[in-house]
This record gives C-alpha cells, structure tokens and sequence, in this order.
C-alpha cells in the first residue's frame, strides 16, 4: 500500500471536490470539449468560493448555496476563490486584458460560456498551451489543460486553508454527505412559482 498525501485525505473526505477534479482532468483528456471544460472550471470557482466565503463568516453564504436576492453574490464567490488561489500570472493576465474594459472575467467567461455559448470579447480558448491563461498580442487565451491544474493546484490550496478551522471543515463534510447529489439522496425543493 502506497503513501497516502494530506490531499487523499482531503478528497476522500469532501468527495465532490474530487469530482470536479476528475470530471474536469476527464473532460481534457477524453472529450477535448474546449468550451465545457473552461465553463466546467469557471462555475465550479463559483462553488469552491461559496464555501471559503462561509469559513469567513460572511452570513449570505453557506457551502451549498448563496442568498438569491443579491445578484452579485456568484461573482463574489468566484472572486473569493479566483482573486486568492489562482497564480499571480494567471491574474496578470487577466488584468491587462480586461484593462479599461466594462466587463470582467467573471462577466466575460462564465456569463458569456453559460448564457451565450461564447466567451464575451473575442477571447480564444483552446486544448493545449504553455500557461492557463495569457495575454498575448492584446488577446486573452486561455488553454484548458493548463487550466485546469491550476484549478487543482488553487482547490489544494483552499482546502488546507479551510481545513484549519476544524469546525467548520466538519460542518461542511456534513453539509456536503447529506447532500449527495450522486446518490439522490440530497434535499431537493422544486418550486412551481
């Protein structure tokens, strides 16, 4: 038997992290479904940030979910988890690129691959680079199997530091068993309103 890292612990413990790792390293090397997979990447920022805003105490956030009335609130949760765990590079990037501009890469990536099918501002994805995101010759590229170890890589770094507060950490291993989507048995509400 192998030697097992602090992070098999981890994903053993919060499974679903594990599985937004393997869907996403799954969808690089089996599918190359470019846009999916940044998509894939850019929501699941929304939910890791939803969690490391509620180890902060910030009350419009739990794990799972975030108060509906505030429209910002999925921004704000990518931001938590983007703006502190992602390579300074990474963010470099993004910054020049979105320099002088309205939207940001929150607005431009994730609302623009959920809501239009495209990337707002003429910003190119692709499979494979040397970096995660770039900004090139007034451009932002992103490439996908970069992108996603640092997801990996930033999701490992959040972890360890939500896992300092002991608490919560079983709080959110609770929250999350009980609401297992792969085995039907979370709670589900469906209104007709």
């Amino acid at each position: 038997m192998g030697i097992r890292s602090d992070m098999d612990q981890v994903w053993d413990e919060i499974e679903i992290f594990r599985n937004m790792v393997n869907d996403l390293e799954d969808a690089v090397r089996n599918t190359q479904a470019n846009f999916l997979v940044t998509l894939g990447v850019f929501c699941y920022c929304v939910a890791v940030g939803q969690a490391i805003l509620y180890f902060k105490g910030d009350e419009k956030f739990t794990p799972l979910f975030f108060d509906q009335k505030d429209k910002d609130a999925p921004r704000k949760a990518f931001n938590a988890f983007f703006e502190r765990y992602f390579s300074y590079e990474t963010k470099s990037s993004c910054s020049k690129y979105f320099h002088n501009k309205e939207q940001n890469i929150y607005h431009s990536i994730r609302c623009g691959l959920a809501h239009h099918y495209y990337p707002e501002n003429g910003i190119r994805i692709n499979m494979d680079g040397d970096k995660s995101i770039e900004y090139k010759d007034g451009k932002l590229y992103i490439y996908n199997d970069k992108l996603v170890e640092e997801f990996k890589s930033a999701l490992e770094k959040a972890c360890c530091d939500m896992k300092k507060d002991e608490n919560k950490w079983n709080e959110l291993k609770i929250v999350l068993k009980n609401h297992d989507i792969y085995s039907g048995t979370g709670p589900v509400t469906i209104s007709s309103q």
